[in-house]
């Protein structure tokens, strides 16, 4: 059941990852969230891999405070480090298009729906999602469900 108060965080990866760099990712994680705390107070938390690119950290009961995320994003930074993956930059745009998830810029994004490289029905994977009600209304959903992102012809 989605929780008003909770927190979730996407963090993208730069590239996919295989079977065997996706399972280390998830142990190595999920052993951090085990012992993750805010101010000595336990942290419920859990990760998960979609798309073989995509951490989903959820933490149900929204008690994360900012030193536990710093200690966090340090321990996720680390862990991809350890099997040789980076996150990807901030602030790009996640859509399949021809069967691959490309991350791109806002410009480009843009421009790709003017040459039709980017189609209403491709599927948009929106990375600024915080909380799981968002994430099941809006994760991994087709352009058109975006009116704000589709290409005003006017604007452009």
């Amino acid at each position: 059941m989605e929780n008003a108060k909770d927190q979730l965080f996407i963090i993208p990866l730069e590239r996919e990852l295989d079977e065997v760099e996706s399972g280390k990712i998830s142990t190595l994680l999920n052993e951090f969230l085990e012992k993750w705390n805010a101010h000595g107070n336990p942290l419920s938390a859990n990760v998960t891999l979609e798309e073989s690119r995509f951490l989903i950290i959820r933490n149900p009961d929204g008690q994360a405070s900012g030193c536990s995320k710093d200690k966090l994003f340090r321990e996720i930074d680390l862990v991809c480090s350890r099997i040789g993956v980076q996150q990807d930059v901030a602030g790009k745009f996640y859509v399949r298009c021809n069967g691959v998830i490309a991350g791109m810029g806002r410009k480009e994004f843009f421009q790709k729906q003017e040459t039709t490289d980017i189609r209403p029905d491709d599927l948009i994977f929106p990375t600024w999602i915080s909380d799981s009600f968002e994430f099941s209304k809006s994760w991994k959903k087709p352009l058109h469900f975006f009116p704000n992102l589709q290409l005003k012809k006017d604007l452009v």
